[in-house]
């Protein structure tokens, strides 16, 4: 196997309709039904407020290959920063992870949340072996109007991971 280089960099807004094509692509490929929350707007919300803690790892001709989206607070736990959404090629999902983690560690924040599909096994094992403990479980629903009934249909059950921001680059 061929090695892959690819740099790590501080995303940018103009990255954002490439960000959320990659993204889009690649939860789609993995049958993640995230896609079904993904859109630019959120990715371009994201970069216009929280463009301290998202990453993009490119190639040599500055082609996006993964990115990591993380914010300063989780919505629900504002005490904790948030990993929000990240793809990847070529395993390096974690360096970016690790990245916005020691950027957040910078800005006072000790612990943080990764939202995983719970489909995402591939994910799952990667944060778990960073180091990640399940902090809670939440459903994704859509609702479903039948007649008068509107009936709440679960479309995905998401893990939240609560993992350490003291990590080290190696």
């Amino acid at each position: 196997m061929s090695r892959v280089n690819l740099n790590i960099r501080p995303a940018v807004f103009s990255d954002a309709l490439h960000i959320y094509e990659f993204g889009l692509k690649t939860l789609r490929a993995k049958n993640d039904p995230l896609c079904q929350t993904f859109t630019l707007k959120e990715v371009e919300h994201h970069l216009r407020n929280e463009s301290k803690y998202c990453f993009v790892a490119v190639d040599s001709k500055n082609v996006i290959k993964g990115f990591v989206l993380a914010a300063k607070h989780f919505e629900e736990n504002p005490q904790y920063g948030h990993i929000e959404w990240a793809a990847a090629k070529f395993g390096f999902g974690k360096y970016l992870a690790r990245v916005a983690r020691n950027v957040l560690l910078v800005d006072g924040v000790d612990l943080s949340i990764c939202e995983v599909c719970a489909s995402n096994t591939e994910c799952i094992n990667g944060v778990i072996a960073e180091g990640g403990k399940i902090f809670s479980t939440k459903f994704m629903c859509s609702e479903v109007k039948r007649g008068l009934v509107v009936l709440c249909e679960v479309i995905q059950t998401v893990n939240l991971f609560l993992v350490s921001n003291k990590v080290s680059l190696a």
